[in-house]
């Protein structure tokens, strides 16, 4: 998997939106794009969100 990591920048963009999102599974997808900037597994943000390992993939 290629590194995609964020900046801080992108970072605080992404959780002013995070806090904005009236959709709950807007929220949840903001917050996977944020722990996978930061570095984390797949595996990792999986496990963190309890969502299927194949819609993380999606």
């Amino acid at each position: 998997m290629l590194d995609c990591r964020l900046d801080k920048h992108e970072l605080a963009e992404l959780r002013a939106a995070h806090c904005a999102a009236r959709d709950v599974r807007e929220a949840y997808r903001i917050n996977a794009v944020i722990l996978l900037g930061k570095g984390r597994a797949p595996v990792d943000v999986v496990d963190a969100l309890l969502i299927d390992p194949d819609t993380a993939r999606d």
